[in-house]
């Protein structure tokens, strides 16, 4: 049985998985009298659950149970059936209030992350590290690993540091320190914490991923079995040029020009993305330890002057995360003018950190300085 408890302190009971056991004697007047035993109660001596996006939850479960007569004569002081003891595995998923799957497992299987596309990686009673589905079904397992942190390409990183693709391949290798909410990476030096300079895996968006290097990992950053879900915000900064007309053009004839040589943007502040800008950083980045998601980038829109030339500038982007601060800064130049070195970049740069406000609950607040 399992309890499902609500935000408001309501609750309700799913019935995962019974067990029915049953006597039944018969006495004959001659004395003689034969019994009948179906099923047996099993003990469970372990049982492991995680959430199922935040749908339900993945449980499974390990039951034995004793040997014991079927049939037998005078009561059952004479068995003429015996039952072995036996162990069987138990899968379960439920959804709201309901049970969606339930059955059974060749060998057991310990659930430990859910991956991005909802599937699940655990271990087995091998030692091998598993990918399974939402029936229990293994897809693919290594040998000698630990699920440690899912990644959000489908992948996960195992406890050895090997990362993998979401077929089990290997793809490379890196350092497993502690990470902590904020994305800043620690390990245990004797009597202290150390800081490393670590740049934090980008972990999948499951309400299970992991993302410690604690062994059991946990749902969080903190190792714990408290379920969350990170959250990915995106960001756009933009650099524009408000007028019509705008800049000199320095070249020698027959493109030279000495005022309002441009096309501009023609515009004022705007949070819509159907609009030209001179240069424009976006990055996305998680909540609430403002750590990088992804990879930024940093684009321009094509630039054009009064002789109807038009060229789009190659710009760079470099963006860091530590302490809970975001820093962004990006570049680029006008690319019609030439030599280039005339042209000074359009350098934007940004430091923002994120405060998430317990009241009301969920709203974040952000601040720093352009």
């Amino acid at each position: 049985m399992l309890m499902r408890v609500g935000t408001d302190g309501s609750s309700s009971q799913i019935d995962v998985k019974d067990w029915e056991s049953k006597q039944m004697e018969q006495s004959i007047f001659e004395g003689s009298s034969t019994a009948v035993q179906t099923g047996v109660i099993p003990t469970l001596p372990w049982a492991q659950m995680i959430t199922n996006a935040d749908q339900g939850t993945v449980l499974t479960w390990e039951a034995d149970t004793p040997a014991y007569c079927a049939s037998g004569t005078y009561g059952f002081s004479a068995c003429n059936t015996q039952v072995a003891a036996a162990s069987t595995y138990g899968f379960a998923t439920t959804v709201d209030t309901n049970v969606a799957y339930s059955g059974s497992t060749l060998t057991p299987i310990y659930p430990a992350l859910q991956a991005q596309d909802g599937s699940f990686y655990g271990t087995d009673n091998n030692g091998n590290m598993i990918s399974f589905s939402q029936s229990g079904n293994v897809i693919w397992s290594v040998p000698n690993d630990y699920p440690q942190i899912a990644t959000a390409d489908g992948g996960v990183i195992g406890a050895s540091g090997i990362t993998y693709d979401n077929q089990g391949r290997p793809t490379g290798q890196i350092a497993m320190p502690i990470y902590a909410w904020t994305g800043d990476a620690y390990q245990n030096d004797p009597g202290q914490a150390q800081q490393l300079a670590s740049m934090p895996p980008d972990v999948a968006m499951s309400f299970w991923p992991g993302g410690n290097a604690q062994s059991p990992p946990g749902a969080n950053a903190s190792g714990t079995p408290t379920a969350y879900q990170s959250v990915v915000e995106t960001l756009y900064v933009r650099s524009f040029a408000p007028w019509m007309w705008f800049g000199i053009e320095p070249e020698p004839p027959p493109y030279l020009c000495a005022y309002d040589c441009f096309l501009g943007d023609n515009r004022s502040f705007t949070t819509s993305l159907n609009v030209t800008s001179r240069i424009s950083g976006k990055i996305q980045f998680r909540l609430p330890g403002m750590t990088i998601y992804g990879t930024g980038k940093a684009t321009s829109s094509p630039s054009v002057d009064v002789f109807g030339r038009t060229k789009t500038a190659v710009d760079t982007m470099a963006a860091t995360s530590q302490g809970g601060m975001l820093s962004m800064q990006f570049a680029g130049a006008n690319p019609l003018i030439w030599p280039q070195s005339l042209s000074p970049n359009i350098n934007t740069k940004l430091d923002i950190a994120g405060l998430v406000e317990s009241t009301p609950a969920g709203q974040v607040c952000y601040l720093g300085h352009l």
